[in-house]
């Protein structure tokens, strides 16, 4: 089973708020005034424990309100694809989910698409938030048009059983698990390469360093190392980052990874559950991304579980040590009938108690109210572990992303996904890569602009 990891002490301003921040301070105060609307919201799914308990979230919020809403639960790769479809056919949902780099291509899709908010936000909405950030996110041109209200840090996972059965030294893990050290790409290829091998002598090798999932078409696999060197995507001006040395250094690293054997069998085509299973069936030492919730359900399957762990991101090549910390968040659609119940389901799931418990015990993530208290209180420790890394490089000022937030950043995910998935199927070098991608997303910001 995974060993208890020691929590370290959140030292910044951010978590000062949070020492100061009573419990039970959330408050979402109903009103009746809409009941008997129905209400239309298109959301993304975080594993099963979520989209179940959301429907028990939900009803709590009929209850209260008499507002009956109606979930429409999207993929994370067509999900936008099919709002924006939703929005041109004169059917746009109510209220929807959204991060910020699908929230840019459905804000200017067209004229009156998204509601602005600015003037929803009162100062009793601003006083109950406690992370700032999941308001200021969603600010483009001065104007806010969605509440974060998912708040998901991104850490890589470590599975220190199979570092140690292949003969890494313990200080290598040290550094790894303490924010006070530096581990760096150096060593962490020197990792990888111990943990690469044959382990039941039948002349294959079944053991690599690191899975990725090579054949989806998400924003955050390939950021996870981008964002680690400090490079940026694009800003909302349309000055594009990609293609530079940020660049380079990432698919130099997968190409060294590629010649040298270290990425799983498939890694091109791999599916995001499928690279996060890997690492707990321990066929890799490192993945992408720590996926608690694969933890918690096998765990509660009764498996025996090898030591997966989040680890502190490691300084990269550029000096930089980036990791990222998004919210998530839920805007109107400019077009809604129902703005004022719609208003209603934002605040609920922003400053709700309800929702603020759920996702808390369902995935181990924040609401913009979850205090110090709610962390230890509510969220199971595999979960926390994850979370308090998070903090604790925020804290930091290490380097920190969200996502793309430019109307072309939806093509431009594809293409940064197309180069890497070329890296890793042989088909172009890191060079290549690096030059392609540059000229796909200068000519996605042309053609949008």
């Amino acid at each position: 089973m995974i060993k208890k990891q020691k929590l370290f002490i959140l030292i910044s301003m951010m978590a000062m708020v949070l020492l100061l921040t009573l419990p039970g301070m959330a408050a979402y105060e109903p009103t009746q005034e809409y009941e008997g609307t129905t209400i239309s919201y298109y959301s993304f799914p975080h594993g099963p424990d979520y989209n179940s308990n959301l429907e028990d979230v939900l009803a709590k919020f009929n209850e209260l309100t008499g507002i009956e809403v109606e979930v429409t639960m999207l993929s994370w790769g067509e999900g936008n694809r099919s709002i924006l479809s939703a929005i041109a056919a004169g059917d746009a949902p109510d209220v929807m989910y959204t991060t910020p780099s699908r929230a840019l291509p459905i804000i200017t899709f067209g004229n009156d698409v998204i509601e602005p908010l600015d003037d929803y936000i009162d100062e009793e909405l601003r006083e109950e938030v406690i992370f700032n950030e999941a308001l200021e996110n969603y600010k483009f041109g001065g104007t806010t048009y969605a509440l974060g209200h998912y708040g998901d840090p991104h850490q890589f996972a470590a599975n220190l059983d199979v570092l140690r059965d292949s003969g890494v030294e313990e200080s290598y893990i040290e550094k790894m698990l303490d924010p006070e050290k530096e581990w760096t790409w150096d060593d962490w290829m020197y990792m990888m390469e111990k943990a690469t091998k044959d382990t039941n002598d039948d002349g294959k090798i079944d053991q690599w360093g690191l899975a990725y999932p090579g054949g989806v078409n998400n924003a955050s696999p390939f950021l996870h190392f981008y964002w680690n060197t400090g490079g940026k995507v694009i800003d909302t001006e349309g000055n594009i980052g990609l293609g530079g040395e940020e660049t380079m250094l990432v698919m130099e690293l997968f190409e060294e990874m590629m010649d040298k054997g270290l990425l799983v069998d498939g890694v091109a085509n791999m599916t995001s559950s499928e690279s996060d299973n890997s690492v707990f069936e321990s066929k890799v030492a490192f993945n992408y991304t720590f996926p608690p919730e694969v933890y918690i359900a096998r765990d509660e399957a009764g498996e025996e579980l090898p030591e997966v762990v989040p680890v502190y991101p490691p300084v990269s090549p550029t000096g930089e040590r980036g990791s990222f910390f998004a919210w998530n968040g839920v805007m109107m659609s400019a077009r809604s009938e129902n703005k004022g119940a719609a208003w209603e389901l934002i605040k609920y799931l922003t400053v709700s108690d309800e929702y603020k418990e759920m996702i808390a015990k369902a995935t181990g993530k924040l609401t913009p109210v979850t205090s110090e208290s709610d962390i230890e209180n509510l969220i199971k420790e595999e979960y926390r572990g994850l979370l308090n890394i998070g903090l604790e490089a925020s804290s930091r000022g290490w380097y920190l992303r969200h996502e793309p937030a430019h109307p072309a950043s939806g093509r431009i995910v594809r293409g940064y996904n197309s180069a890497v998935q070329n890296v890793l199927s042989g088909n172009m070098t890191a060079e290549e890569a690096t030059n392609w991608l540059k000229e796909e997303a200068e000519t996605a910001r042309d053609e949008v602009e």
